[in-house]
């Protein structure tokens, strides 16, 4: 069994790789953020994403709580969504149109969540 720092480095060395050869899907490039998200709360990003290209979101949380994650347009449809049980989050979609894209990230747990948010 891998150790959870194990995992958390492995997870890492993936996105590395990863970010190197996907095709930029944020306006501007790829991004990072780490911040917490408080007990049965969400925390809110408002990203803006390119056209035609793929856009992916993965978060990665502290392993204490589930985190959901959740991709709206500018509209305010839904338009990709992890809702697992887990805090390892993953959405990718293709924007049509180019514009800014609610992110939103929720703690369903009893206690905070660290988490990373990245972009490509």
């Amino acid at each position: 069994m891998f150790t959870r720092s194990l995992k958390v480095a492995v997870c890492l060395a993936v996105l590395l790789v990863a970010g190197t050869t996907a095709i930029a899907g944020r306006a501007g490039g790829p991004a990072e953020d780490r911040t917490i998200v408080e007990a049965y709360s969400s925390r809110t990003y408002y990203i803006d994403f390119d056209a035609n290209d793929w856009a992916q979101v993965e978060v990665i949380g502290d392993g204490d709580t589930d985190l959901d994650l959740k991709i709206y347009d500018m509209r305010g449809n839904l338009v990709a969504q992890d809702i697992g049980y887990t805090d390892r989050c993953f959405c990718e979609w293709n924007p049509r149109r180019r514009g800014t894209y609610r992110v939103e990230v929720e703690n369903l747990g009893n206690v905070w969540n660290r988490f990373s948010l990245w972009t490509n």
